[in-house]
C-alpha cells in the first residue's frame, strides 16, 4: 500500500500444522522489502507495524511539519513488550555468535541488534529452486538502539558475484557505513 508500481501482496500459509512447521524456518513465506521493514517497524513501536512511508523531506528548515506527514500504524498490536525483549535479545545475540553470518556485522560495543536472511530462489521453469552458492537473496535487518529501538536497516541483496568473498560481507560493507551514520 505504498503506491509503487507493480506491488505484490505477500503470502502466508498457516494453516494446517505442516504449514506452521515449514513457516519457522522461513519456508512458505513470500515478502517484499517494504512488508518486511513493516514487521520489523513494530521493534521500535511495542508491537505496533507502521506503515512504510516514501518521504522526500520531514521539516523545512523552519522546522515546520511537511503536509500530510504522519505515522500510519497498521492493524493491532503484534505482540507483549516481554516479546519485544526476547526478540531484540535474540537478535542481539546474533552479532556474538561465532557461528553463522551475523557477526559480520559487529561494530564494536555498538548497541545494535540484527537479524540475517537466506532465502531461495524458485526455478523459474518449474521444479524447485535454483542451484549454486549464489543463487539466493541474501538479507540483514539492523536496528538501533536496542533498549530503545528508533531506526532500522533492512539490506538484500539477490544473486550476488561472490568471487573472493561472501554475501555477508558485501552486505556488511553498505550496513556499517549506514549504521554508522545513524548511530
Amino acid at each position: 500500500g505504498v503506491s509503487l508500481p507493480g506491488e505484490q501482496p505477500g503470502m502466508i500459509s498457516f494453516k494446517t500444522p505442516v504449514d506452521q512447521a515449514i513457516t519457522a524456518f522461513g519456508q512458505a513465506v513470500t515478502v517484499n522489502v517494504m512488508q518486511m521493514m513493516q514487521a520489523y517497524s513494530s521493534l521500535a513501536n511495542n508491537g505496533q507495524m507502521v506503515k512504510p512511508q516514501l518521504v522526500n523531506k520531514i521539516t523545512d528548515s523552519n522546522g515546520k511539519t511537511l503536509k500530510g506527514y504522519e505515522i500510519k500504524k497498521v492493524g493491532s498490536k503484534i505482540y507483549s513488550n516481554k516479546t519485544k525483549k526476547v526478540v531484540l535479545a535474540n537478535m542481539k545475540r546474533v552479532l556474538n555468535k561465532q557461528s553463522g553470518t551475523g557477526n559480520a556485522y559487529k561494530m564494536g560495543n555498538a548497541d545494535i541488534a540484527v537479524k540475517t536472511g537466506t532465502a531461495q530462489i524458485a526455478n523459474p521453469k518449474g521444479g524447485g529452486y535454483l542451484k549454486g552458492d549464489s543463487n539466493y537473496i541474501f538479507s540483514v535487518v539492523g536496528v538501533y538502539p536496542t533498549k530503545d529501538p528508533r531506526y532500522c536497516i533492512y539490506l538484500t541483496i539477490k544473486q550476488p558475484h561472490l568471487a573472493g568473498t561472501t554475501a555477508e560481507k558485501i552486505l556488511a560493507s553498505i550496513f556499517k557505513p549506514m549504521m554508522s551514520r545513524i548511530i
